[in-house]
């Protein structure tokens, strides 16, 4: 029988623990490694939508990349968001594991998904924890054949499937390319001292776009949008690992939505305002 320890040795084996920021909250965080695994749902973040999910599908166990909570908490009232759905998990007795900062830590993690989007070689670290160059943060490579700023930015849509880009533009042609999933204003200069021609992150806020001044082209392609392909990283990581639960339908990916984000694309009258 395989238990939910199986999973969680076999996830700190690819993405060890120690990896992670001091900030972040990784591991098992509700349910009892001992448990034997009835089968696995696989998702970016917890949401009560996934919670379901999982208990449609008969999963005790969901594994995601985003921790559902960071800070200590003193109550669970199920006022709030975090609470809500820790107190359904905890009563449908959903284990709940993650896999953050130490994935993103590791060669082989989420920023090799986004490099492997955006069509990178000759890839490694941005900016590595040691001198073997197998940990740490960010990735840089190179496209395999130059493109224009206009055309690499049209790629990174494509590639990352969302219409939004917030940019400051670079130099006009673009050839070698950093990326970091999520939030990564800590690597800009990491990035231009690397040779970087772009820079494609998320959430930067207005006073990192003054930063390159022309020299590199930083690109602002949304949180979730760089992150959304972990949940597949880390769905393929676990049926090669475990094929017989393959073999048995249980392990799942996630087919709900969590982007908390949503869009509004209406026109805007530019016309200047009058005075009464």
């Amino acid at each position: 029988m395989t238990a939910i320890a199986d999973l969680i040795a076999a996830f700190d084996r690819w993405a060890p623990p120690n990896l992670a920021e001091s900030y972040d909250n990784v591991g098992l965080h509700t349910g009892q490694p001992t448990a034997t695994l009835t089968s696995a749902l696989v998702a970016l973040e917890i949401t009560e939508t996934v919670l379901d999910e999982a208990h449609e599908l008969g999963a005790n166990l969901v594994i995601t990349h985003h921790p559902l909570w960071f800070r200590p908490r003193k109550h669970l009232r199920g006022d709030d968001f975090v609470s809500r759905c820790l107190l359904l998990a905890l009563e449908r007795r959903i284990a709940l594991f993650a896999l953050h900062t130490n994935l993103d830590n590791v060669s082989t993690g989420v920023n090799s998904r986004i490099g492997r989007r955006l069509g990178l070689v000759e890839t490694r670290i941005l900016q590595p924890r040691d001198s073997t160059g197998q940990t740490g943060a960010g990735l840089i490579g190179r496209l395999p054949a130059p493109l224009s700023e206009a055309q690499f930015r049209q790629h990174v849509r494509q590639q990352l499937q969302t219409r939004l880009l917030r940019y400051a533009p670079g130099p006009p042609v673009i050839e070698r390319v950093a990326v970091c999933g999520g939030s990564g204003s800590f690597l800009i200069e990491a990035a231009l001292q690397a040779g970087a021609d772009a820079f494609v992150t998320g959430d930067l806020t207005h006073h990192y776009f003054f930063e390159p001044q022309g020299r590199m082209l930083l690109v602002d392609a949304g949180h979730y949008e760089t992150e959304q392909f972990t949940a597949e990283l880390i769905f393929e990581y676990l049926c090669a690992q475990f094929p017989q639960l393959v073999a048995q339908n249980r392990l799942h990916l996630s087919s709900r939505s969590t982007n908390p984000v949503q869009l509004d694309w209406g026109a805007v009258d530019s016309s200047p305002e009058r005075s009464s």
